[in-house]
């Protein structure tokens, strides 16, 4: 197997200036485990999710309340909320909630673009088939689901998960690689809430959310949640 699958997770680190590299080697791509199956998974390094980009969390909580205050009316109703490329990191990544696309629906083109990438499969289908390329068991509701849904959870791929890490170090590092992914996404959450509470406290955020309370219902979600499901079992 090539490096495209171990790059789209190396570049979903860079969340505030790789996005769109991102989301270009992952596109039409995602089944790239099919032509590479036969080949050696290269050697991952640990701690990959210290990649993600928190510097900018760091240099906005530089401003005191005051400062921020100064301009924050100029910003009039822009907001996170209508960062086309992080919604498609999301929904790349496996994310599927209604409200990430509701926003969009006055602009068709871009609306467009999000649901397409709805109906595709995410980085997460593309390792399972991965797997099931290398002779693992992977249920067909997996390999056959709906791109739609949410990533579904699976008794029949946790057991599976639990054999490769025990017999399968090439295939560990694979694993280990997505969750320190999902790792650093749910840190850089945490450190967009603090940094929200810390300069706005409970003010509604400027795209009309409630602010540092919505933000605070994206933490402790992952998105690969069998990989983490089974730490107690190895």
């Amino acid at each position: 197997m090539p490096n495209t699958l171990l790059r789209t997770v190396d570049s979903s680190h860079q969340l505030g200036r790789r996005e769109a590299r991102c989301l270009e080697l992952f596109g039409d791509r995602c089944g790239i485990a099919d032509q590479h199956d036969q080949e050696r998974l290269p050697v991952v390094e640990p701690g990959a999710g210290e990649g993600i980009d928190r510097g900018q969390v760091d240099v906005l909580e530089t401003m005191t309340p005051v400062s921020f205050s100064s301009f924050r009316s100029r910003l009039d109703k822009a907001s996170g909320f209508q960062s086309v490329q992080f919604r498609e990191l999301e929904l790349a990544l496996g994310k599927r909630d209604p409200r990430l696309l509701a926003q969009f629906r006055s602009e068709p083109a871009i609306h467009g673009r999000l649901l397409d990438r709805v109906g595709k499969p995410t980085l997460y289908d593309s390792f399972v088939r991965h797997l099931a390329l290398r002779g693992y068991a992977i249920p067909d509701e997996l390999l056959q689901r709906d791109f739609r849904e949410p990533i579904p959870q699976s008794a029949v791929l946790r057991a599976t998960l639990v054999g490769i890490y025990r017999d399968d170090p090439a295939a560990t590092a694979v694993c280990e690689r997505l969750v320190d992914l999902d790792e650093g996404l749910q840190e850089w959450r945490y450190r967009h809430v603090k940094m929200v509470e810390r300069t706005i406290g409970a003010l509604p955020g400027t795209g009309g959310s409630s602010g540092a309370a919505y933000l605070r219902t994206t933490l402790f979600t992952p998105l690969f949640q069998d990989l983490w499901a089974i730490r107690a079992e190895l």
